[in-house]
């Protein structure tokens, strides 16, 4: 069964905002990172061997190792 090319544009749209959207969060999160907490959200990432580091698994997408990192 093949679809219709119409009803498929909506659907990548939303797809399409939705990859942007992730993006710009990232970017604002590491921009608030470092001019407000200066890298202090970075303790928020995945620590080993370490209980608390399990909250990491959550935050850990949203954490980067600075704008190199965000960007590629």
């Amino acid at each position: 069964m093949t679809s219709d090319p119409k009803s498929e544009a909506p659907k990548l749209m939303t797809q399409v905002t939705i990859l942007l959207g992730f993006v710009a969060l990232f970017w604002v999160v590491e921009i608030v990172d470092v001019f407000i907490f200066h890298g202090a959200l970075d303790r928020f990432g995945i620590v080993p061997r370490h209980l608390i580091g399990l909250r990491g698994i959550l935050f850990a997408p949203f954490l980067h190792g600075g704008f190199p990192h965000v960007k590629t």
